[in-house]
């Protein structure tokens, strides 16, 4: 478990404060804070299952929710992001709710665990389309009963919409997660690639990473690399990026969370976190 605590949080007032949540194969993160002044009451990662191999394990996961008091307590309000299911984009003129459980036919197989969900990012002008677990869903949603569902993928992207509208030039993001990574590709502020690529070493992350440059034609030594996530600086992996790419950053924050001096891990790593309370005006279909 990495987590910080601000001293003066009190768990029996937290009506005011804002729970932003991340669930990943492995692990789940959590914020609360204050969304009038960005102040972080907790923060923290915990891993319920070592050995994921790309597999929820939902009876670890509900253990380790239970015996977190904090995630028990009521909020002003409730964000909670999926990232390891299946899902795809859709330009809201193409989008039809009719056949909204045949846009992820190509990705993934039918699942009756599972349930077809999906939500209009308007600012985008886009639909996310993805699946969601039916015992998670019912669990959490009795946790707090009024959280609003996302995918991973949604935050991101809107975090990426900040940055690109401020420049035009060519920007890659990367968000790494456990064993998978969301990659995006903009241009001239627009979006020109989106996908997840599942990876088991360094070879397997350049490998699309670079394959989707090239065939965007992407310069490497112009454009900027905007890394977030798991990947910390010095690993294989960073310095595998650094022999292709010029121009790199971690992305550390979005709107007015204010990062803990205290954090034990690099704040990029909560990433989706910050992202989720750009997603307030988004409406969850």
């Amino acid at each position: 478990m990495q987590s910080y605590i601000h001293p003066d949080f009190n768990i029996a007032f937290t009506r005011h404060l804002s729970l932003f949540f991340e669930i990943d194969y492995t692990h789940f993160s959590y914020c609360i804070y204050n969304a009038s002044s960005g102040e972080i009451s907790v923060i923290k990662k915990i891993v319920f299952n070592q050995q994921s191999e790309m597999q929820f394990d939902f009876e670890k996961f509900q253990i380790a929710v239970n015996t977190e008091d904090t995630l028990h307590c009521p909020y002003h309000e409730q964000h909670a992001a999926i990232a390891w299911s299946p899902f795809t984009v859709v330009p809201a003129q193409l989008f039809d709710s009719n056949n909204v459980n045949k846009y992820l036919d190509f990705i993934c197989n039918d699942d009756v665990d599972s349930a077809t969900h999906f939500e209009f990012a308007e600012s985008l002008d886009m639909y996310i389309v993805f699946t969601l677990h039916h015992k998670l869903r019912y669990f959490f949603e009795k946790v707090q009963p009024k959280v609003i569902w996302h995918h991973a993928i949604l935050p991101f992207m809107f975090s990426n919409k900040t940055i690109v509208e401020s420049t035009d030039s060519d920007q890659v993001f990367l968000d790494v997660k456990d064993g998978y990574y969301f990659l995006t590709l903009f241009r001239n502020t627009k979006l020109v690639f989106i996908n997840r690529f599942n990876f088991s070493n360094a070879d397997d992350f350049m490998y699309y990473l670079l394959l989707a440059c090239e065939q965007k034609s992407f310069d490497r030594n112009i454009l900027n690399l905007n890394i977030s996530g798991e990947l910390i600086q010095d690993s294989l992996i960073y310095k595998e990026l650094y022999k292709f790419f010029m121009h790199i950053s971690f992305n550390q924050n979005h709107g007015n969370l204010q990062i803990p001096v205290d954090l034990e891990i690099p704040f990029h790593t909560f990433y989706t976190l910050s992202g989720l309370q750009l997603c307030e005006s988004f409406q969850a279909i």
